[in-house]
């Protein structure tokens, strides 16, 4: 099977497809972890994959073409690809989730439509800061609040498609722009007050600018896709996975145990540490680096596998379109299972991660047999008409 985007290693989007699914069990877990009687328990995707979200942020970078498009015909199709999708998908979730609060609590069509508003202003979450604020309901604010990662990298994407030709020519020019970025969410951390959020959850955007400009120069590089040719290096490139990723779960695990908190910070959407101020932003950095090879190295092995590859590269391709419409599902199972008190339990979250996920594929698979049954019969349409009229004129 061939990328939906040419050029691209089937490593991408198997990396993505593992990611997104890993993004997807996060956000259950949250939903699960923010009830009474789980409340406050560790959660290890915490220690693991602080990176989740920072390696798309740096696959953004690495896939950027120098001189291909014009800034504004970038520009036009990020917003194509974001921020209209974004849009319509932030429409559906209020309407859905706002019928079902509506006559699922009796909630006033004036609190739904506030809430609504909040969170299309940037008051994603229950404790984001937005640019409105009267009544929230947590359900439908925080539905369309998961999906913060959209808005974040639409908005990096215009600084750095002003910056990266810049940067890509000398590592001093990318050295030095790259810390001024990070010097900047550092002091984000110092100003913005802790439990809190800017709105559209921009306080992630320093580390996302980085990444994507880190990236964009390192490919040049050929840093994820260097050749394994021999036993050495395959048992290199082993090592170095195993080491990166015991940097990243060591130090997720003395700032759990020493300071009472998870290195979400400015790359998971969470807020910024009390403690830690700041200075969160260059973890974030440099587990968005370290996490980018660790996954696109396991992409790597496992695209060796035919079957696994075709089925991971399919949900990896479409990553973008499943954290849109993930929030939903979510809601839906969340509705079903626990509010009906069908699956109470540890394994309540995979529950809804594998449902999801599998809801996703099944409405795409559809979705997309749909649309090529009519370009197929407007094809044929076409094809019949342009006959036709052929006819038409060979007997004038």
């Amino acid at each position: 099977m061939e990328p939906l985007i040419k050029n691209r290693s089937h490593a991408q989007d198997i990396a993505k497809c593992l990611l997104i699914v890993a993004v997807v069990a996060f956000h259950a877990l949250m939903i699960v972890y923010s009830r009474e009687e789980v409340a406050g328990q560790f959660n290890p995707l915490l220690v693991m994959f602080p990176f989740l979200l920072g390696v798309f942020f740096f696959y953004s970078g690495y896939n950027y073409n120098p001189g291909k498009r014009t800034f504004g015909e970038n520009l036009k199709r990020r917003t194509l690809q974001l921020l209209v999708p974004m849009v319509v998908c932030t429409i559906v979730d209020g309407v859905l989730v706002g019928l079902f609060v509506r006559f699922g609590t009796g909630e006033s069509w004036n609190d739904i439509s506030d809430s609504f508003l909040n969170a299309i202003m940037g008051d994603a979450t229950a404790i984001m800061t937005g640019f409105a604020k009267t009544h929230n309901i947590i359900d439908l604010v925080e539905l369309i609040g998961l999906t913060w990662f959209i808005y974040v990298l639409y908005f990096a994407s215009i600084p750095f498609y002003l910056l990266v030709d810049y940067t890509n020519k000398k590592l001093s020019r990318l050295i030095s722009v790259v810390t001024g970025v990070l010097l900047v969410g550092y002091l984000i951390g110092q100003f913005v007050p802790f439990g809190t959020y800017l709105p559209y959850g921009l306080n992630s955007l320093p580390v996302a600018l980085a990444l994507m400009l880190t990236a964009a120069y390192l490919k040049q590089t050929n840093f994820l896709d260097r050749p394994h040719n021999d036993k050495k290096s395959n048992v290199l490139g082993i090592i170095n996975i195993l080491a990166a990723w015991g940097i990243i779960i060591g130090t997720g695990l003395i700032c759990y145990y020493a300071y009472n908190t998870t290195l979400v910070g400015s790359l998971m959407g969470g807020s910024f540490n009390a403690k830690l101020k700041g200075l969160d932003c260059f973890l974030a950095f440099l587990f968005g680096i370290l996490g980018t090879y660790i996954m696109h190295q396991i992409g790597r092995a496992m695209d060796l596998l035919p079957g696994v590859r075709v089925a991971l590269t399919y949900v990896g391709e479409r990553s973008a379109l499943l954290y849109l419409t993930h929030p939903i599902f979510l809601a839906f199972f969340d509705a079903i299972v626990f509010h009906r008190n069908l699956l109470i339990g540890p394994f309540q979250p995979y529950l809804y991660t594998i449902g999801t996920v599998l809801m996703f594929v099944i409405y795409r698979i559809l979705w997309e047999m749909l649309l090529n049954r009519i370009k197929m019969r407007a094809s044929k349409e076409k094809a019949q008409k342009a006959q036709t009229k052929e006819i038409e004129d060979n007997g004038k």
